[in-house]
């Protein structure tokens, strides 16, 4: 996710994270997840959409997950 283009709706890919903190907020194999901006720091954090939930992301934490086309 840490690579996705900003404001273009993907899909989480089947396993795509393994983090059970992931996992539990909701970035579940085949839902949509979007990135709506990134932070102009390089290792700031990343805003993501998942369904109608807004979340700022570490670098790491976007990283483990893995995405599909929509």
């Amino acid at each position: 996710m840490s690579q996705a283009p900003v404001g273009q709706w993907q899909r989480i890919a089947a396993g795509g994270s393994n983090n059970a903190r992931l996992l539990e907020l909701g970035f579940l194999p085949h839902e949509q997840v979007r990135v709506l901006r990134r932070s102009w720091f390089r290792q700031g954090a990343i805003v993501v959409q998942v369904g109608p939930a807004v979340f700022g992301l570490r670098p790491s934490e976007a990283s483990q997950i893995l995405l599909e086309a929509a």
